[in-house]
């Protein structure tokens, strides 16, 4: 420690003190700026992801209120399919080469 032995009495304590708590203020310094930095833009996607869900909405909404009726079951079925996460296998591509070594099989 700084303080055992009377180690501020001397001046190259004393620089020594002074360096190394210029040191720690700089670190929380830079520690501060990119939390507020990272804190912002997690606050900024969140807002801009809630706007883009809600639009996306409000415009289905529209959509299916203008199309006739047999139209919004089709369209709502398309919608639910493409939603739905993707369980192709590489078989089934056509121009892959696992698909060559499925048909082997």
């Amino acid at each position: 420690m700084v303080f055992a032995g009377g180690a501020l009495r001397t001046r190259d304590g004393q620089l020594d003190f002074v360096a190394n708590n210029c040191f720690l203020i700089t670190a929380n310094f830079i520690g501060l700026a990119s939390c507020y930095r990272l804190e912002y833009f997690a606050r900024r996607d969140f807002l801009l992801r809630r706007t883009l869900e809600f639009e996306q909405e409000q415009s289905e909404n529209l959509l299916l209120n203008i199309l006739p009726a047999r139209s919004r079951i089709s369209s709502r079925r398309a919608r639910r399919r493409s939603s739905k996460p993707s369980t192709m296998r590489a078989c089934s591509l056509p121009t892959s080469s696992a698909s060559r070594r499925c048909r082997k099989r």
